[in-house]
């Protein structure tokens, strides 16, 4: 989860009835200059998201050589990218400051290019260090199980792993926004802390963000996000939503008024969700004749639509299933305020949430506690 999802999760509308003299608006120029060794072809590409508006560029190398000027209005994050031998090279991303700055590496290992000259850029790279070992052990992880046929009582036993080493990325994130409050990287760290961090807290941690940070556009966003995000609270009524089955047929929320409910978030891309579905299947089997039931909303394409009824099947997943194939722009993912998946909410027979982001052997214990009465 990155800054892309916050974002799109706003309607223009509500930045441009807003005066630009609410936010922190001190618009100053950069200059890039950049030298990769290596094989690179002329023509090197670069973006970046200054207040939420993306500016893109182009330049030609001469000699591995390059450089770019602009102005922003505060530091954001940028990537350089370009397709190298016909293949894609996975782009460079850093955060660009007022002044000056540097990159020199590797045309063929851009990512990890030098970038010198930018004080947001080594504040990146010091959260970014704080999670390597858990983001390399994660990756082997997802390597091993792509390149099996997984049984569900590996895919659990990897699910276990994978949510741990998720914890640790969430806890380093926490820890540097408490201890960086004047970092504009933070406003991108409190953006992935949902459903690990209580929504009150995660609040509370924007609220000590110093005050340039959090009147600038995107800490606008950011703070709107995170009080929109609180309307599905636990205690909150759960927004109702219409969403067309694996059939075409329309199903509602309210027409499960009167049971116990789960709304599960998931994808069929979706590693975690599918690590995750074997406890949610189990869930169901246990509690299916207590007055429970699931609907499953995948955020997956219309391109994947395939993809999603095959998953299904695949996961046994036999309970009520339901997409507008719209991804993370569906309206049902804006109303309950989805920036990453698997992400679920239970709903009482009141139509209030009672509880939400309930993984592995959670989901049964806090079942059991509802339903086992």
């Amino acid at each position: 989860m990155n800054i892309k999802k916050i974002t799109r999760s706003l309607s223009l509308l509500a930045l441009l009835s807003v005066s630009d003299n609410a936010f922190c608006q001190n618009a100053g120029s950069f200059t890039i200059t950049g030298k990769l060794e290596g094989e690179i072809p002329s023509k090197i590409y670069f973006t970046y998201y200054d207040d939420n508006q993306q500016k893109d560029y182009s330049t030609v190398a001469q000699n591995g050589v390059f450089s770019f000027k602009g102005t922003i209005n505060n530091p954001c994050p940028a990537n350089i990218h370009f397709t190298g031998k016909g293949q894609f090279i996975t782009p460079l991303r850093f955060y660009i400051d007022k002044g000056n700055m540097t990159i020199k590496g590797d045309a063929e290992a851009l990512e990890a290019a030098d970038v010198q000259g930018s004080k947001t850029q080594d504040e990146f790279m010091e959260l970014k260090k704080s999670n390597s070992g858990a983001v390399k052990l994660q990756n082997s992880l997802y390597a091993t199980v792509n390149a099996i046929d997984a049984s569900p009582d590996t895919l659990k036993y990897y699910h276990g792993i994978f949510d741990s080493l998720n914890k640790v990325q969430q806890q380093n994130r926490e820890t540097f926004v408490k201890t960086h409050p004047k970092s504009f990287v933070s406003l991108n760290a409190l953006s992935v802390l949902w459903g690990f961090t209580p929504d009150e807290e995660i609040l509370n941690m924007y609220n000590q963000l110093a005050p340039n940070v959090k009147n600038s556009v995107n800490g606008f966003i950011v703070g709107k996000t995170i009080k929109e995000k609180l309307s599905t609270s636990i205690g909150k009524i759960a927004p109702d939503f219409t969403l067309p089955d694996t059939t075409g047929k329309s199903i509602s929320l309210s027409q499960f008024r009167g049971k116990y409910v789960l709304v599960d978030f998931w994808a069929s891309w979706c590693q975690p969700c599918r690590a995750e579905n074997p406890n949610v299947v189990k869930a169901y089997e246990a509690f299916k004749n207590k007055n429970f039931n699931i609907i499953s909303i995948s955020l997956d394409e219309k391109r994947g639509e395939h993809a999603w009824k095959n998953a299904i099947g695949k996961d046994q997943m036999t309970w009520t299933q339901v997409s507008d194939l719209k991804g993370f722009e569906s309206p049902t993912a804006a109303a309950y305020s989805i920036e990453a998946i698997p992400q679920n909410f239970l709903i009482d027979p009141s139509g209030k949430i009672v509880a939400k982001d309930l993984r592995g052997e959670e989901l049964q214990t806090t079942l059991q506690q509802f339903l086992d009465k």
